[in-house]
């Protein structure tokens, strides 16, 4: 054997021992890590691995040169907080219903209790005129009829000198006989004013008995222009009433006192009574 096989020989040998060594030290290792597994407890099989917390700086693993870590911090969002607004509501204002007075009733020649509760007691009152003292509104001969005429005379103290005045009717109404003042409203001018059933509210016919107290003055309602006249201003007894034109005369200055409705002076008598009575 020459020597060259020597030499290879003894390289086969050492690179067989150091495989033969690596083998060794493997299976050591492996052997190594099953008992300590088996040895190990249960508890400590399933702890969980504890990674450390890298705050600040870190290093880099291939250069081994520190580095500074900016501490990131995560973004704090501001609180949003919803503005609940309540609703407005817009105010209510409550409904204002209007009074509705009942409806007004007359009764007529009829007497009622004075102490009625339920019934407003009218005043009758002589209607007189400013031509001269003592000269009173009349109902001719004392005459219940229809037609007749009302005329100007001394004043006596008889039941047809007295006169009620219903504002919600605007009626004038004699006490004796229970009729109303009454003109034709066709032909108002200088006709002569006469009495006559008094009709009722929703009659349109009304308008020819309805008057308006304004003043010492007693106009027509249909024409404010028109007013109670003495007939050529006479101061006889029998002289007729009408209706003529507003001229501020003393033939058209009356006095009067119905239920608080008065002119002023007024020289006229009042005459309470329960002949006729407004019911409420």
């Amino acid at each position: 054997m020459n020597e060259n096989d020597n030499k290879n020989n003894i390289i086969m040998a050492i690179i067989i021992v150091i495989v033969t060594i690596m083998l060794l030290c493997s299976s050591s290792c492996l052997i190594c890590c099953l008992f300590c597994k088996l040895m190990s407890t249960p508890e400590q099989q399933n702890k969980p691995k504890i990674i450390p917390k890298v705050t600040g700086e870190s290093r880099s693993i291939v250069s081994g040169e520190s580095r500074s870590m900016p501490n990131i911090k995560p973004e704090v969002k501001p609180e949003i907080k919803s503005e609940i607004t309540s609703e407005i509501k817009p105010e209510v204002i409550p409904e204002v219903i209007p009074e509705v007075k009942p409806e007004t009733k007359y009764i007529i020649n009829q007497e009622i209790p004075v102490n009625s509760e339920s019934i407003i007691q009218p005043t009758y009152s002589t209607i007189t005129n400013a031509l001269q003292g003592n000269y009173c509104l009349d109902i001719k001969n004392q005459s219940t009829a229809d037609n007749v005429n009302a005329i100007m005379h001394d004043c006596i103290g008889n039941t047809n000198e007295l006169f009620t005045y219903m504002p919600s009717t605007k009626q004038i109404i004699a006490k004796n006989s229970g009729k109303c003042l009454s003109f034709n409203p066709s032909n108002i001018k200088n006709q002569n004013i006469v009495q006559n059933t008094c009709l009722e509210e929703n009659n349109a016919k009304i308008l020819s008995q309805q008057f308006d107290l304004i003043g010492n003055t007693i106009k027509s309602s249909t024409n404010n222009l028109l007013c109670l006249d003495v007939k050529n201003s006479g101061t006889k007894d029998g002289t007729n009433v009408r209706l003529s034109k507003c001229n501020g005369t003393n033939a058209q200055k009356w006095f009067y006192n119905f239920n608080g409705k008065s002119s002023n002076p007024s020289p006229a008598m009042t005459h309470p009574t329960t002949q006729y009575a407004e019911t409420k």
